[in-house]
């Protein structure tokens, strides 16, 4: 029963050979737990980011192509997967989740953006509206 509580959250996968080594590196401490990932999305401004480092991905769409995705995922062990066009995608609050828990989901409100399979009511627990002081590079927060 505990084992179905915990998701072991990889985000994100870089679906080039070293990316999928780390990545297969941390799914093997899941302990018989789940597995959900996400892959990079070359947001702008970490775009930015990256350049300014003269860090670059191979290629430079939004997200890595669909064929460097499923060969990662598929090197994974096919683990759930959230927000991926070209993937069955559960969610960061799947409906396995919400069962687990004993909570609705609102089948009605999903979608936060396209390919999200999130509960549009899942809320951001975050206070401090700023990249925090690790200062991460592929952070979400656009503001430095």
């Amino acid at each position: 029963m505990g084992d179905d509580r915990v998701v072991l959250r990889v985000d994100p996968v870089i679906p080039t050979s070293l990316g999928i080594a780390t990545a297969k590196e941390v799914v093997s401490l899941k302990n018989n737990t789940r597995v959900r990932i996400s892959f990079i999305d070359y947001y702008e401004h970490v775009k930015k980011r990256f350049n300014d480092l003269e860090m670059r991905l191979p290629w430079d769409s939004f997200h890595a192509p669909l064929e460097l995705r499923i060969k990662a995922w598929e090197e994974l062990g096919k683990p759930e997967v959230c927000g991926e066009p070209g993937f069955q995608c559960s969610g960061c609050v799947s409906a396995k989740d919400c069962e687990v828990f004993g909570i609705a989901p609102f089948e009605d409100e999903r979608g936060q953006r396209k390919h999200c399979a999130c509960l549009a009511n899942k809320h951001e627990l975050l206070i401090q509206r700023k990249r925090c002081s690790h200062a991460c590079e592929y952070c979400y927060w656009r503001n430095d």
